[in-house]
């Protein structure tokens, strides 16, 4: 039968925590990135407000301000994909901890 205290670990433990490894990196990197493109955003925007953002065109044919609608849109799935990157890792340590 199965020893509840098993030394050695078999493939599926071994798969189990290169998986958890694999999300905690990705969840890393995305905090980087999300950090990077936020900073990025707020340049854009203290630049674009610095220039004076004008009322002599439209919004949408500002090339600045289609710029940082992009990266808003971006930032909010960084943000999104962080969120559920974090929920990840934590739902793999709880099946970690309940498998060992």
């Amino acid at each position: 039968m199965f020893e509840s205290n098993r030394l050695i670990p078999d493939a599926a433990d071994l798969e189990r925590e290169a998986t958890l490894q694999l999300s905690v990196d990705i969840d890393t990197q995305l905090n980087m990135m999300s950090t990077a493109l936020k900073e990025t955003v707020e340049r854009l925007n203290q630049s674009s407000q610095a220039a004076g953002g004008g009322d002599d065109t439209d919004e949408l044919h500002q090339p600045i301000a289609q710029i940082l609608k992009v990266l808003n849109v971006h930032h909010n799935s960084l943000l999104w994909i962080d969120e559920n990157a974090t929920k990840l890792t934590q739902d793999m340590g709880e099946i970690a901890q309940k498998i060992t």
